[in-house]
């Protein structure tokens, strides 16, 4: 049980880190687009 919910919480976290890495470098890209186009 105790296992379970530190195995969850690690997968929790990569799961954040992972979705903020990833809005991070897609708003990085909508900026450097719309820089550009303008």
């Amino acid at each position: 049980m105790l296992f379970t919910l530190k195995n969850n919480n690690t997968i929790n976290t990569i799961h954040y880190s992972f979705c903020f890495f990833f809005i991070c470098h897609f708003g990085k890209i909508i900026f450097i687009y719309f820089y550009l186009s303008f």
